[in-house]
């Protein structure tokens, strides 16, 4: 190991090491730790998400998440890392849905007025109804 930097050891290694050395608590403290570094960045915690995009790259935890060699409860908290450090952070655009919900009572009520969206609707999706 260099000084300061861990060494990097392929998961399929790691995750073959954990089965045979047939040590629950170790494999059980791993996937709790990729658990931990989604907590720590979940609602857009930059503290959190600036420490873990360096030590768990995009690429690496997409790897990681489509592994089939993988059991499914640590592919779940690499999901879940994949959505609170690369996906779930600014910027993010506002997308505006319209409103296509109708309230019965009102149209029984014969009310002249259907509640229209408040927010612009591209022409495009006019088309929809």
């Amino acid at each position: 190991m260099e000084h300061g930097r861990p060494r990097r050891v392929e998961i399929e290694q790691l995750f073959d090491y954990l089965k045979s050395v047939d040590d629950e608590s170790l494999y059980s403290y791993f996937k709790s730790t990729i658990n931990l570094v989604s907590l720590m960045c979940q609602q857009r915690n930059y503290r959190g998400i600036e420490v873990c995009v360096d030590m768990y790259k995009l690429e690496f935890v997409i790897e990681c998440f489509l592994n089939e060699k993988i059991e499914f409860p640590l592919r779940s908290n690499f999901a879940k890392t994949l959505v609170a450090v690369h996906i779930d952070k600014d910027p993010l655009k506002v997308v505006n849905l319209p409103n296509f919900t109708r309230v019965w009572d009102d149209i029984a009520k014969q009310k002249t007025e259907i509640t229209k969206s408040k927010e612009f609707i591209p022409k495009e999706l006019h088309k929809l109804q």
